[in-house]
């Protein structure tokens, strides 16, 4: 029987604990982890709650997913806007187990785009190319929950089923990678794209400096 089967943050974190208590010759703190966590798993209601008043944090200092694989269907990352893909960038780095809940401030903070209209336009783009796959609507207490699209990126072991490539708007093109160094006058870095095979080398640098502008002005 697997120790969480609802795959709920307050138990896994109980569980976690035990392990890492128990790994540094804490007996005591892993057997306290071990009773809690046993006496949270038969309140399915409390560790319900207990989840959604975490979930519901806004946390400056976000978790990050270890673990991304592009599959076959990277391409369509082709056919979004610039917001849309900075958005994309922000979902993909906190998914877990290929679920990922933001709130606005989450993806402002971790796109650069300070704009509220122009991170709603883009989550609708992502939603209707299909690379997020609505699981849960937004409430007054907490943000929507999106599903990544398996057959473009897998957090995990995900795998994607013909209903998900089915959802991807037509995507069938060759591409190329792009970077280029960002200066904003405090602290250079480099960023690299997905652009069409067919670009050219003006055409790809009038998109980065649309990128840059984009970011940019989410740093003022």
């Amino acid at each position: 029987m697997r120790e969480n089967p609802q795959n709920n943050d307050i138990i896994q974190g109980l569980l976690d604990l035990r392990k890492a208590a128990a790994e540094n010759g804490d007996d005591e703190l892993a057997a306290q982890a071990k009773a809690l966590y046993e006496n949270v798993s038969r309140k399915n209601r409390i560790a319900r709650e207990a989840q959604r008043i975490y979930r519901a944090h806004r946390y400056r200092n976000i978790t990050y997913a270890m673990q991304l694989v592009y599959d076959e269907h990277t391409s369509v990352i082709c056919t979004l806007s610039n917001a849309a893909r900075l958005v994309w960038q922000a979902y993909t780095l906190c998914a877990t187990n290929q679920y990922v809940q933001l709130t606005r401030e989450q993806i402002s903070y971790l796109s650069g785009i300070k704009d509220r209209q122009t991170i709603s336009k883009a989550v609708r783009e992502l939603v209707e190319h299909g690379l997020l796959i609505k699981w849960r609507e937004r409430t007054n207490k907490e943000a929507a929950i999106y599903r990544l699209n398996p057959s473009v990126v897998r957090v995990g072991k995900a795998r994607a089923a013909e209903a998900d490539i089915k959802l991807l708007s037509d995507h069938k093109v060759k591409y190329k990678l792009v970077t280029t160094k960002m200066d904003d006058g405090e602290q250079p870095y480099y960023y690299t794209m997905l652009i069409t095979a067919e670009d050219t080398q003006i055409e790809a640098a009038k998109f980065m400096k649309e990128m840059y502008e984009l970011l940019s002005e989410g740093r003022k």
